[in-house]
């Protein structure tokens, strides 16, 4: 194969990619990556904070 046709294939695979990750944040896949962050987010705030503050809460009041 000549270098051109390998840069050529290259930048095929290349454009393909970028394609993939342009529909990805176009279409439904990133709503669902948001989705699935912001759940994560929220049972992390829910397990660690709030006892912790209720800790506090405890702790001051004695």
């Amino acid at each position: 194969m000549t270098t051109e046709v390998i840069k050529r294939e290259q930048n095929e695979g290349e454009s393909s990619a970028l394609q993939h990750l342009l529909n990805f944040i176009d279409g439904d896949g990133y709503d669902v990556l948001l989705t699935k962050s912001i759940k994560v987010l929220f049972t992390l705030i829910v397990l660690f904070c709030v006892p912790f503050f209720l800790y506090l809460i405890v702790t001051v009041i004695n």
